[in-house]
């Protein structure tokens, strides 16, 4: 149930349809029938971290907000048996995967806790151990600490989230993922525009035009 699972989220994020991505989370709930968590517990927790990630992408798939809502559960679920004691890594791994879930839902009381998710991650992720998790988790926190300051209107997360994407790029490397790294000074400037709009600083809208300009070069 689960390999099947799997190869239906993979059909549907290959294809962007919908219907495959349904079923791998029926599957999913299928498969706890035999993975209990009683009996299996780390087999269940990945059934709950798995159907996070058919939710999330069928959010994005068919335009349903609802479904970050329940991929965001789902995840929490995973949760109860992926412990930072028993699965540092994996448990990290799902903190990332958690605060995606949260940004998407939006509003700032989920992006403080898609905040405090990515931050988690990062106790755990190292830049060594594992680049990429790392790399998302620091992108993802810069952006929710960036939508968060536009939410309440202040520029206080501005240098945190700054800092963030900085981070990120350190794997992000024009040379190495250039459609990431383009995103990354994308994003810098997103830092610098909301700096200048809520603080009415021009020369930090002239600063996010140039990391804009960037962007585009890239």
């Amino acid at each position: 149930q689960t390999n099947l699972g799997s190869a239906l989220q993979l059909l549907g994020q290959r294809t962007f349809t919908a219907d495959p991505v349904e079923r791998s989370v029926t599957q999913y709930t299928e498969a706890r029938k035999v993975y209990t968590r009683e009996d299996f517990p780390m087999d269940w927790a990945m059934t709950y971290f798995n159907s996070g990630n058919s939710l999330k992408l069928l959010a994005a798939l068919t335009d349903k907000p609802e479904r970050y809502v329940e991929a965001a559960a789902a995840y929490e679920e995973s949760l109860k048996e992926y412990t930072l004691e028993r699965v540092p890594e994996q448990w990290a791994i799902v903190q990332v995967n958690l605060g995606s879930a949260q940004q998407s839902i939006g509003g700032p009381e989920s992006l403080k806790k898609s905040i405090e998710a990515r931050r988690a991650a990062l106790e755990v992720l190292t830049l060594e151990t594992s680049r990429l998790d790392w790399a998302s988790a620091q992108s993802g926190l810069g952006m929710s600490l960036n939508n968060l300051g536009l939410f309440e209107q202040t520029n206080k997360y501005a240098g945190e989230a700054e800092a963030a994407f900085i981070e990120s790029m350190k794997v992000y490397t024009e040379k190495n993922d250039p459609i990431q790294w383009a995103f990354g000074q994308n994003n810098i400037g997103d830092v610098y525009w909301n700096r200048g709009t809520i603080g009415k600083d021009k020369k930090a809208l002239e600063k996010a035009l140039e990391y804009f300009a960037e962007a585009r070069a890239g």
